[in-house]
């Protein structure tokens, strides 16, 4: 059976995901006609290898697909070898969300879609507009960005979303325009030259085209698949290199030996992680963890000058994959109540994170972002709106509400991003004063910690609490876990079992 996740659907590419992705494009199609807004596919398997392909959609938010809305995408998908069932599926959608499909809405609607590099995505590009094409009675017309990296079309759909007029096409210009105007305004580190692992992904073609608009910052790039090309880059997409690579290795990416430090992101673009050489040639990680410390200092600062640290319920959001010595400094940063800790799925951390004014979320892989409320982007608006105006304040809350709005520009708030990301670290760095050496020792030092992966006959039989730190049954194991912990200081282990495939995932520190 057929699970639809936080990746969507992913799979082999070359088995049934055609079929997969054309009820994902009627989905799709439902769900715009059900908000009367654009929405968004995208044709990625991610930190996959090439071998694998998937397809998830995007909200009219540019979020992630609401929670409700994935027993839908479920109810279709396993109907793919019966179109008799797949269409009476199809009509009982229909009919639950009381949609009229005999006539047109009265306004056009987009069905954005974008795949990153693997040569399979293009065949399933077309399965999709063989769905929304069924639809363009009622006004849906598909609009195909070609190449880009996950976050970007996120971004895009909730751009879309805010013009008035949805069936313009809305050129990706707009996203690089964004984000680097904000950074320019915002860096004030000097000239620096920045090594990128692109993974052999999309984002070695996407980073070319933001450097053109920034300022003092420049990218040397390894594993760019335009050095390969297409096909040869399949052999090396996501494969002893990227960031999901560095992060559950520790390992140094292939081609990246004689670098002191580099970025490494995913193959898709939306994970971040950097690493340097240490003076023994150790390998140094700073991960999703160290960035999202950083950017707590930072940001935490700057409420605090603009005097909105008191109004705004700002907090952090981990998973029990966050290394104990980044909880351990924020609860001193921030206060025990303002961290929190979801299952492991970047969907769980996103939708607790909206619930702060402030929410700074991030994967220990490097997915994560910084989601400001309505009420907390209302506040630093009309604050900034005022010093431009009014003049009268001192010279340090100018400024600081001057880098706090253009931070809520910098930041992609609708996903994980890893250019948009790397960008809001190096801003920070370049605030402080700070070498990637000066980050990993001005913060907290990491627990040694490792993760690893058993194969088991069935892993439905492990129950796990809510925050997955805790086994539930078999009655037992959990005792041994606990056995083995109390061995060590600052121990801490906890095993869960995964959510596509029948291995248990243990993680010790």
């Amino acid at each position: 059976k057929l699970a639809y996740g936080t990746a969507g659907f992913r799979m082999k590419a070359d088995s049934i995901l055609d079929r997969v992705v054309f009820t994902v494009g009627l989905l799709a199609c439902l769900r715009a006609l059900d908000k009367k807004e654009s929405v968004g596919v995208m044709i990625t398997a991610s930190h996959n290898g090439a071998q694998d392909n998937g397809v998830k959609l995007v909200d009219p938010t540019g979020e992630m697909l609401e929670s409700t809305w994935e027993e839908k995408a479920v109810r279709l998908a396993n109907c793919i070898h019966d179109a008799k069932l797949m269409s009476e599926k199809f009509d009982e959608l229909v009919s639950e969300l009381k949609l009229d499909l005999t006539k047109p809405i009265g306004k056009t609607l987009c069905i954005s879609v974008a795949k990153d590099t693997r040569t399979s995505s293009d065949r399933l590009v077309s399965s999709l507009k063989t769905a929304v094409s069924l639809f363009e009675n009622l006004g849906i017309v598909h609009v195909d960005y070609g190449l880009m990296i996950t976050p970007q079309l996120h971004y895009m759909v909730m751009l879309t979303n805010h013009h008035e007029e949805t069936k313009s096409f809305l050129n990706e210009s707009i996203y690089y325009q964004d984000i680097s105007n904000a950074f320019n305004l915002l860096y004030r580190g000097g000239e620096k030259e920045i090594t990128m692992d692109c993974a052999f992904g999309v984002g070695g073609k996407k980073i070319k085209q933001l450097q053109s608009s920034l300022k003092d910052v420049k990218f040397t790039l390894v594993n760019d698949y335009e050095t390969v090309g297409v096909e040869e880059s399949q052999k090396y997409l996501n494969h002893d290199c990227g960031a999901e690579h560095v992060q559950k290795q520790k390992a140094v990416p292939i081609n990246c030996e004689n670098f002191k430090s580099v970025a490494s992101i995913d193959g898709d673009g939306d994970r971040l992680v950097y690493f340097f050489r240490d003076e023994q040639n150790e390998l140094v990680l700073l991960d999703g963890d160290k960035i999202a410390t950083l950017l707590v200092k930072f940001i935490g600062e700057l409420l605090t000058k603009t005097g909105l640290l008191d109004q705004l319920i700002v907090g952090v959001v981990q998973t029990a994959y966050a290394n104990g010595s980044s909880t351990t400094y924020l609860k001193q940063i921030l206060g025990e109540q303002r961290i929190f800790c979801v299952p492991t799925g970047v969907k769980y951390l996103h939708h607790k994170a909206k619930e702060l004014d402030v929410g700074i979320y991030f994967e220990a892989n490097g997915h994560g972002t910084v989601i400001f409320s309505e009420k907390a982007n209302k506040a630093i608006n009309e604050m900034y709106n005022r010093s431009t105006t009014q003049g009268g304040e001192s010279s340090e809350f100018v400024q600081a509400i001057s880098d706090l709005f253009a931070l809520t520009k910098l930041i992609n708030p609708t996903v994980g991003d890893a250019f948009s990301d790397l960008l809001v670290v190096e801003v920070v760095l370049g605030y402080y004063g700070w070498s990637y050496v000066d980050w990993d020792k001005n913060l907290y030092t990491d627990v040694p910690s490792v993760q690893d992966k058993l194969k088991v006959k069935d892993r439905t039989i492990i129950k796990v609490s809510a925050d997955e730190t805790q086994v539930v049954s078999p009655e037992g194991i959990q005792n041994k876990i606990n056995e083995c912990v109390l061995k060590v200081n600052k121990g801490r282990a906890f095993i869960r079992p995964s959510g596509t495939e029948d291995v248990v995932r243990v993680y010790a520190e």
